[in-house]
């Protein structure tokens, strides 16, 4: 009973302080750890700047479909709650944890799963399940006795790759591969860069409202320095995985901005074919996260 107020009175207090949101509790206490939350990180109640003038948006799930939140100490992972949007409370956890030095991470993505999350220096993400735009905060936090406060703005990590056609989608083209080389699937949060020089591959499928009409396509690396470039392949297949038209790209990146290609892909030059020429303690801690989702900047490069 005494646990049960407890736990209630917390989620009153964390609806005060994020605006009515409800928290996700974590009710697993460990050896010295109090029996009523200490931490608590929001993710409700602030202004995203879309990165795109034709999106408009207001809330963190349009940009990010899963939240991790992991607390390591020690390098250890101790602390980690996963949400996926839709999920009740998605958004704002509360944690217990005796009184010590943590690494903090908040972790926004939207993959198909949840990449390795064992050690901040790697956060592996595979061909598997997906790469898309991530955004990430790190911090160092000292919990003790004393309520404590904090805003937590989510940076972005990646960099994206655009390819736009100013021809038209073949009708005998079925699907198209990137295929790329010089970024990373995984990051090291504590540093922000990429940690491995990974070999990154997404595949799109061309439905058919696509054919007949220009194509627009983006895919995303975790860059291994401010600037880098990506060996990038672009590959449109047919039936039976026939290649029908490849091209090779070598593509100028930079965190947090936008690489973009535009041009003739299903044809050269102005012979435009069209469609049919293959080729913790009682003490709370709180804190607030932020989304700074405007992209620096769009390169735009025609080929």
């Amino acid at each position: 009973m005494y646990l049960q107020a407890a736990v209630a009175m917390v989620v009153a207090c964390c609806a005060m302080l994020v605006s009515c949101q409800k928290a996700v509790i974590d009710e697993e206490g460990g050896e010295g750890e109090p029996s009523v939350p200490n931490l608590l990180i929001n993710v409700k109640g602030f202004a995203i700047i879309p990165f795109d003038a034709t999106r408009a948006a207001s809330d963190v799930a349009d940009y990010c479909t899963r939240l991790n939140f992991v607390v390591y100490q020690n390098g250890k992972k101790v602390k980690a709650v996963n949400q996926q949007a839709g999920d009740e409370g998605f958004g704002t956890v509360a944690l217990a944890l005796a009184p010590g030095s943590y690494q903090v991470l908040v972790l926004g993505h939207s993959s198909n799963g949840n990449p390795s999350l064992a050690t901040p220096e790697k956060i592996q993400f595979t061909n598997d399940i997906g790469f898309t735009d991530t955004f990430f905060y790190y911090q160092v936090m000292d919990i003790g006795d004393q309520q404590k406060s904090c805003d937590v703005v989510l940076e972005r990590a990646t960099s994206m790759f655009r390819l736009i056609t100013t021809d038209k989608v073949p009708a005998a083209v079925e699907q198209l591969r990137f295929y790329y080389t010089g970024g990373s699937g995984a990051l090291d949060a504590t540093m922000g860069y990429g940690c491995v020089n990974s070999k990154q591959i997404v595949f799109f499928d061309v439905t058919p409202d696509m054919k007949g009409q220009p194509l627009r396509l983006e895919a995303y690396t975790i860059p291994r320095a401010q600037t880098g470039t990506l060996v990038m392949t672009v590959t449109a297949y047919g039936k039976d995985a026939t290649v029908l038209y490849e091209r090779n790209l070598n593509v100028p990146i930079e965190r947090n901005r936008i690489t973009e290609f535009t041009g003739k892909f299903f044809s050269s030059g102005d012979d435009d074919k069209g469609d049919d020429q293959p080729g913790e303690e009682n003490g709370q801690q709180t804190c607030t996260v932020r989304l700074n989702a405007a992209w620096d900047g769009v390169q735009t490069i025609a080929f």
